[in-house]
């Protein structure tokens, strides 16, 4: 963790906007609901880039629009306090091994998913009960319902990539 420091309550009101929007009520009170939260900004733009759980990265704020991109340890978070949440795609058990290696998951595997997931939306895949992977959904969950081919989800991190879970 790289010159982090504790955030204040005007940090701390920023992110929850964030966070409400993009990811919903619940989710953002369980990312937010920590011990400490430490954040860490840009060097050059001073904007808060990292959000950390004390050492723990549970989240970035991308720099060109601002929307917040999971960590594995966010995402395994995030699945602890919310287990019903509408970010979780669940996959088949069989092709967990190679999503936790970082691979994409295919549409053909998912087994169930809300349909209210638009491309572009963080996403907590689940094998298993368990977090295999985070990434990025590149169709709606409709569209996944729907198709048996295609990139459903462009996993970020894998389970088996991050070695401090």
């Amino acid at each position: 963790m790289r010159s982090s420091y504790e955030a204040t309550k005007e940090d701390f009101e920023f992110l929850n906007s964030v966070l409400i929007y993009q990811l919903g009520r619940k989710e953002a009170d369980a990312l937010l609901n920590v011990q400490k939260l430490f954040i860490s900004r840009s060097h050059f733009t001073n904007r808060i880039r990292n959000v950390y759980d004390n050492d723990k990265l549970l989240f970035s704020l991308r720099p060109k629009d601002g929307r917040a991109s999971l960590s594995l340890f966010g995402g395994v978070t995030l699945f602890n306090k919310v287990p019903d949440s509408w970010l979780i795609i669940r996959i088949k058990d069989e092709v967990a091994e190679f999503i936790a290696k970082g691979l994409s998951v295919f549409a053909k595997h998912v087994i169930s998913v809300n349909p209210e997931i638009r491309p572009g939306d963080e996403v907590i895949v689940v094998a298993n009960n368990k977090v295999v992977g985070v990434g990025r959904a590149t169709l709606s969950g409709r569209e996944i319902g729907y198709f048996n081919i295609g990139v459903a989800v462009k996993i970020r991190r894998g389970i088996n990539n991050w070695q401090k879970l």
